[in-house]
């Protein structure tokens, strides 16, 4: 199963941690169904190289958004 998650900027109103949530979130997804997440961030972001059982494989900048992919580690 693929995963995209796309939340809010951090920077709006009462989304401060709003990547904490998400990266619990992904974290909390059961290795055995996830082949891929894709998360949307702003670019600048410093997310983890990894969450949970996945680890970073890929991120491609588009101005001030950024998509990181992550995959289930071998």
């Amino acid at each position: 199963v693929y995963f995209y998650a796309d939340p809010p900027f951090s920077i709006r109103d009462g989304m401060d941690d709003i990547y904490d949530r998400t990266i619990k979130m992904i974290a909390s997804i059961p290795s055995d169904i996830v082949a891929l997440v894709a998360l949307e961030h702003m670019t600048g972001l410093e997310l983890p190289e990894s969450i949970g059982d996945l680890v970073c494989v890929k991120s491609k900048k588009f101005g001030k958004t950024t998509l990181s992919y992550f995959e289930k580690s071998e």
